[in-house]
């Protein structure tokens, strides 16, 4: 029998790993393009950027979490000749879609440079991304290829390698004068190398290539049956991540649209830890629900509740108190507008790192419609709240709209997913948890202001203060079993007999 405990515990290791450094990537180029850019060109090319990202909901319709997840149910009950067919229909679908959006991209650049953006500069930015959705359309294909075979150590890989070559690319562009096109062109050149590494990952199931293409129909519709509501999930997803980008460009500066893209970022960067458990939780739960080992699914969802919010929310907490360093320090004083915002958005942030854990679970048991209808539920409450307190409250309240969606899709996915996977109720060990990271946060600001050494030292040594004071509050709370962490340790430790006689008979 396969130790999924293991196997759960060594791919989220290494996605995290991965995840930490994409995340480091994603802050440096955010602070590099802060740095050489003036406040309204970051404002506009985050904009233009942000307006791409938005729509690519109708290239990939669905079909990107559709073929991963039908891809680790076909290789689970051994129907490989299937995976074939189902890669060339979302293939061929998302490749007329992304067409189409390019033609929409370039045929619309001048009239939404002047009326949108109203910048002239918006022009060429969108031509450049247009080549940017073509390319991770395929990009996306060989990912979802990946993920569906559970290759972690190559599509984690890959966000890591997307954002560092875009880092080494923008500075030569940079000052080869390109100016506000340098940002557009790095991350083109990211996609590319991503696209090339990729592919060169996917190599090893080119023996697909043998397999004859089964029926397209039954295949298509199949992927469109699992899609539809997952293109209503993407539209919910897309409007709560980017829709008070869009609110912001309409009503307010580009200057002002640089300072939100500066926090809302910098508060989503520590989503690498729920994105490291969610990319293994997504493939296995799909896996485990098809294989009716519904028990470890629920005991796997029971230790990631019982202990992410405990390694969650100090960092989440360290984030709030320390918003001066994380912005003013990195981004410059200018972007100091922007520190209420942010500390709203990591509060919203730590429900939405528990929401996607959910979501990747739902997702792989194939109950897509449930997600669909708690993201559009959210989606609306977030336009309502978006249209109503941005144009008074700004920044501030782009930030309240959007940490208001993430606690309605925390309440809402974790009911839904106690309705079916056989857990316990999370509710009470949160509580606990949250009130810890309080007393943790409360501890961190004392001790900030309690020391004066040396601005660093300062920080250093309250961290260390405060950090001793959170193990103690969840030890007291009883919240960390270590007999439950010693079996977890040891499970991961132990050889499978499947491997041990592999390496009998290597011997």
């Amino acid at each position: 029998m396969e130790n999924y405990t293991k196997k759960a515990f060594k791919g989220t290791s290494l996605a995290a790993f991965f995840l930490i450094g994409s995340s480091f990537l994603s802050y440096l180029i955010r602070i590099s393009l802060a740095k050489k850019l003036t406040t309204e060109d970051y404002g506009l090319f985050f904009a233009v950027m942000s307006f791409m990202l938005f729509l690519l909901i109708f290239r990939d319709m669905g079909f990107k979490s559709a073929l991963t997840k039908y891809i680790a149910q076909f290789n689970a009950e051994g129907e490989i000749s299937k995976i074939k067919t189902y890669i060339f229909c979302s293939l061929s679908f998302q490749l007329i879609s992304s067409l189409i959006l390019v033609a929409v991209f370039i045929g619309l650049s001048k009239f939404l440079a002047i009326n949108y953006f109203k910048s002239e500069y918006a022009i060429p930015l969108l031509v450049i991304f247009s080549f940017y959705v073509v390319i991770s359309m395929l990009t996306g294909i060989f990912y979802s290829i990946l993920q569906g075979f559970q290759d972690v150590k190559w599509y984690s890989a890959s966000e890591t390698i997307r954002l560092g070559t875009t880092l080494l690319t923008f500075f030569p562009l940079w000052f080869l004068d390109f100016g506000i096109l340098a940002p557009a062109l790095a991350f083109l050149g990211g996609i590319v190398a991503t696209f090339i590494f990729l592919m060169l990952g996917t190599l090893k199931y080119r023996y697909l290539l043998k397999f004859k293409l089964g029926k397209i129909k039954p295949a298509m519709a199949e992927l469109v049956k699992f899609s539809l509501p997952v293109i209503f999930r993407g539209i919910g997803d897309k409007v709560i991540g980017y829709l008070d980008v869009l609110i912001l460009t309409f009503f307010l500066s580009l200057s002002e649209v640089g300072v939100y893209n500066a926090v809302l970022p910098t508060a989503l960067i520590f989503m690498f830890m729920a994105k490291a458990i969610s990319s293994i939780l997504f493939p296995m739960s799909s896996e485990l629900w098809y294989k009716n080992e519904k028990k470890k699914l629920a005991r796997g969802l029971e230790l990631i509740y019982n202990y992410s919010l405990i390694f969650f929310i100090p960092v989440i907490v360290i984030a709030f108190i320390f918003a001066d360093v994380l912005i003013g320090k990195f981004f410059g004083a200018e972007f100091l507008a922007g520190i209420t915002a942010f500390r709203i958005l990591v509060l919203g942030v730590l429900c939405f790192m528990i929401t996607s854990n959910n979501n990747s679970v739902l997702t792989g048991i194939g109950k897509t419609m449930k997600i669909t209808k708690i993201t559009l539920t959210a989606a609306t409450l977030n336009i309502i709240l978006n249209l109503s307190l941005i144009p008074k409250f700004k920044l501030e309240g782009a930030a309240i709209a959007t940490t208001c969606s993430y606690v309605l899709m925390l309440i809402m996915s974790t009911i839904e997913i106690r309705k079916l996977v056989p857990i316990g109720s999370p509710w009470k060990n949160w509580i606990k948890s949250i009130l810890a990271g309080i007393i943790f946060g409360g501890t961190l600001y004392y001790l900030r202001d309690l020391i004066q050494i040396n601005y660093w030292l300062n920080i250093i040594l309250a961290l260390l203060g405060g950090l001793l004071v959170y193990v103690m509050v969840i030890y007291f709370f009883d919240l960390v079993d270590f007999k439950e962490i010693k079996k977890i340790y040891q499970q991961v430790r132990r050889k499978d007999k499947l491997e041990v006689m592999e390496e009998n008979n290597l011997e």
